[in-house]
């Protein structure tokens, strides 16, 4: 029995996991907290709401953490107080709070491995892993995860077995492990298609992505990053999003498309930002200042590189430490402020030693021999050479070099062996060595006083240039100021011509909703007055026609543009005022699911008035015969076509026999005409109406927004 309840936790999970890939799961989940549940099954809908908050929200992840936590201390269920902990944790490592979260992570090991909770302490385990990869701690990562994996495996968790395989993965694609590193990527993604957990494939084609740009397959890589987004965008997981925008803003700075790379790496900003990813948000700012300076911004290159660095040692994340001191050091080097240069590089190297990170070891060796050799030093700019060659072939070709130790260490027993004649040799040897090494010097000092002379030629003739060159940008400097002040006074009528049309086109809307609603006031007037029923319900019509103009003359009056108009955002106001004043009393569920897209006030006037035809129709015909009812507004927009449907569950109209009766569908026949599209009615279980027009509008959202009232 003592096992039972984790156990049942865990299954509710992974089940709700696997179902909260959109908002509907999300919906659904908080639709469950409405019923009658027990208390356990409360606390695994709140841990699972905080999940799926994680990427998006995080005070509704610490919010749910939060209840979870109270009921659980409530019901006195130590395994499931530790699971509501977990969420909080993964939150305070996507923040970069990595000593909260290692504050918050070992007490939640140590208490599950004293009440004996596996799945707590492989859980706990995972993501202290997780702590000490982000802190460059490797060979402390790669134990927790071992740890873990054995846990899980004894579980049978294949999904926690798929996610600690993907963790070991990232650590060996750091310390230049490829081969080992793609085995693990492998693994882990096989298995997560499998679980068709969306999520973590999208990470998983991402670190993918990243190896093959390491090994300079470009195309390879942008196949992998291209597929984690489509993956992406399917979940809506702003996580992945983010990271794929940013790696192929990589792969684009690889290829020296600057502007490209900085467009990607914007995107992937906008959405780190929004989330509170602080890693990211540096990561971002780093790689910008890069291509930065590919474009020679570099002053501008250095500022951002220094800002990075700031938040990298704000969140204690040592591993971007090392690239922001590798990439400020080669900015200082491209603008010939080699002791600057020299200094970061040699921190580079340090702190990549001392975290094991060697590809960026091999990076900053081999910048410290170029900028040796410039500075003169070639003994230094040797060994560094050296040693960034023998790195790097070890980087790229383990086995071969685990091969070379073998021969090496066979060779130096066979020289031990070997040691008295070698003895006999060996003052043959240092004389032939004596011998070359003179030979070496003459050689050295007859190319250097070549190269310094070659370069007091390349100095003077430069410096002649370059007093030319000064002389007519002084002159172009000149010219400029007298065309930017010119620009300047332009621009500044231009703003002030702006600001009144502005004014006018503010009052001329505000005169015209008041000149609508004056008219309206007519139509009540006059309602008020007449008995005929028939002219009642025809004043009634057209005064309902002249709210929805005056709906659209409102909104623009308050509205940042003043020829357009939001579709999604008129529909939503008129349904909410028709339901007002035709069907309040009925129980009427409405669902609006409308694309963002702005539409010009010439389109805008038409569709209005038709889709309040069909509105008013449904609200005061369709559901007089039944207490409940459903209506549907959907409005699709595909870059050509603008597609409308509303329909409902009423009790439908013949449409034949109205057609020519009807002076409302009259007005939506010359109106669609107008519009130059098509339409028709639909009798099937209710009433739909499609109308389908050829349109050019504004996208201003990438998704249908939706909304419900009851």
């Amino acid at each position: 029995m003592r096992y039972t309840l984790p156990l049942l936790v865990v299954c509710l999970l992974c089940c709700f996991k696997s179902l909260a890939q959109n908002q509907k799961s999300i919906d659904s989940l908080s639709q469950m907290l409405k019923s009658s549940l027990k208390d356990e099954e409360r606390i695994s809908i709140y841990i699972s709401l905080a999940e799926q908050y994680q990427d998006a929200d995080s005070a509704s992840t610490m919010q749910y953490t939060s209840i979870a936590k109270e009921l659980a201390d409530k019901i006195n269920s130590q395994e499931l107080a530790i699971l509501a902990l977990l969420p909080d944790i993964r939150l305070n490592i996507s923040l970069g709070n990595y000593e909260i979260a290692k504050e918050i992570v070992e007490p939640t090991v140590q208490k599950s491995r004293a009440i004996s909770f596996s799945h707590g302490e492989a859980k706990g385990l995972e993501l202290s892993g997780r702590i000490e990869r982000y802190s460059g701690n490797y060979g402390q990562a790669l134990m927790h995860y071992r740890k873990a994996l054995d846990i899980f495996t004894s579980l049978n968790d294949k999904e926690s077995i798929a996610s600690i395989a993907n963790a070991m993965g990232i650590i060996y694609s750091k310390i230049g492990d490829t081969v080992e590193a793609i085995e693990y990527f492998l693994k882990a993604l096989d298995t997560h298609e499998a679980l068709a957990n969306h999520r973590a494939v999208s990470k998983i084609l991402n670190n993918i992505g990243i190896i093959f740009k390491k090994q300079g397959d470009y195309d390879k890589a942008l196949e992998f990053y291209n597929r984690s987004i489509d993956n992406g965008l399917k979940i809506g997981c702003m996580g992945t999003l983010s990271s794929s925008y940013n790696n192929i803003g990589n792969v684009f700075i690889s290829k020296k498309e600057y502007e490209r790379a900085i467009s990607y790496y914007n995107k992937s900003f906008e959405i780190r930002s929004k989330i509170g990813d602080k890693r990211g948000i540096a990561d971002n700012i780093m790689n910008r200042a890069e291509a930065q300076s590919g474009l020679k911004r570099y002053n501008l290159s250095i500022s951002e590189y220094q800002k990075a660095m700031t938040i990298f040692e704000e969140i204690g994340d040592r591993e971007g430490l090392t690239y922001a001191f590798y990439n400020i050091g080669k900015t200082y080097f491209e603008i010939n402020r080699l002791d600057s240069a020299e200094y970061y590089f040699k921190r580079s190297v340090a702190l990549s030693r001392e975290i094991g990170y060697l590809w960026n070891v091999a990076n900053s060796l081999e910048a410290l021999s170029r900028l040796n050799y410039k500075l003169g030093d070639y003994s230094g700019a040797y060994l560094n050479l050296k040693g960034y060659n023998e790195l790097s072939d070890s980087l790229k070709n383990d086995k071969k070099l685990s091969e070379m130790a073998l021969i090496e260490a066979k060779y130096e027993f066979d020289k031990r062996e070997e040691k008295l004649q070698f003895e006999q040799e060996k003052s043959e040897i240092e004389y032939q060595k004596s011998l070359s090494q003179q030979r070496f010097v003459l050689l050295l000092v007859l190319v250097i006083s070549l190269a310094i002379l070659v370069i007091l030629i390349i100095f003077i003739r430069a410096y002649v240039l370059k007093q030319k060159t000064n002389l007519k940008l002084s002159k172009i400097n000149k010219e400029i100021l007298l065309k930017n002040n010119k620009i300047l006074a332009q621009k500044n009528e231009l703003n002030t011509a702006l600001k009144g049309k502005e004014l006018l086109m503010q009052e001329m809307y505000h005169r015209t909703k008041n000149n609508l609603l004056m008219i309206e006031n007519l139509f009540s007037a006059q309602m008020s007055e007449t008995k005929d029923l028939k002219v009642k319900n025809a004043l009634e019509a057209n005064q309902s026609r002249l709210e929805s103009i005056s709906l659209i003359h409102k909104i623009l009056f308050q509205n940042e543009y003043f020829e357009t108009i939001s579709l999604e955002i008129y529909i939503r106001k008129l349904v909410n005022r028709l339901h007002t004043a035709l069907a309040e009393e009925h129980k009427i569920h409405i669902d609006v699911l409308v694309d963002d897209v702005l539409l010009h006030v010439n389109y805008m006037m038409p569709i209005a008035l038709i889709v309040n035809e069909i509105l008013t129709n449904a609200f005061k015909h369709a559901f007089s015969d039944q207490q409940y009812g459903k209506l549907k507004i959907t409005g699709k927009y595909s870059g050509e076509n603008l597609s409308i449907e509303i329909s409902d569950n009423g009790k439908g109209f013949n449409f034949n026999q109205l057609k020519h009766k009807s002076f409302g569908l009259i007005l939506i026949e010359g109106l669609v005409d107008q519009l130059r599209g098509a339409y028709h009615f639909k009798n099937d279980f209710g009433t739909t109406f499609k109308l389908k027009i050829p349109i050019r509008a504004k996208i201003i959202a990438d998704r249908i927004r939706e909304t419900s009232v009851a």
